[in-house]
């Protein structure tokens, strides 16, 4: 599978594309293939070293957020197939999101809508129109 790891810290050119072990769930997981993650300031300051002692053992693949589908769902109660969104918590996990593949713990992950847009409002919401 593919990843975006450091095995150093410093500028953007320490970002590289590696082929790394498909991560194997453990029990209460959920395997999730990534379809869609995002860069936030937290990926740039771990890649710069500015965390310090919070920061997982390199080398580690960076990214918090994903969109994605499950692949096994262990006993989570989410189904292979079923679209998904999640937080890795990549500091305090060391799970990073710039991968093919993310392993997370079976609370992590939310079932997600087939289709959103910018109108669409969540249900119940008291929004004015």
């Amino acid at each position: 599978m593919r990843a975006v790891q450091i095995d150093r810290f410093g500028t953007p050119d320490v970002l590289d594309l590696v082929v790394a072990p498909e991560p194997e769930p453990g029990p209460g997981e959920v395997l999730i293939r990534t379809v869609a993650t995002s860069l936030n300031p937290v990926d740039d300051k771990t890649r710069q070293g500015a965390i310090g002692d919070g920061t997982p053992p390199l080398p580690m693949t960076l990214g918090w957020d994903l969109a994605g589908i499950v692949v096994d769902g262990g006993d989570s109660g989410l189904r292979a197939g079923e679209r998904v969104i999640a937080m890795s918590h990549q500091l305090g996990s060391g799970r990073g999101t710039w991968a093919d593949l993310v392993a997370l713990p079976a609370s992590v992950p939310w079932p997600s809508r087939r289709r959103l847009s910018a109108w669409s409002r969540p249900p119940r919401c008291r929004c004015p129109d």
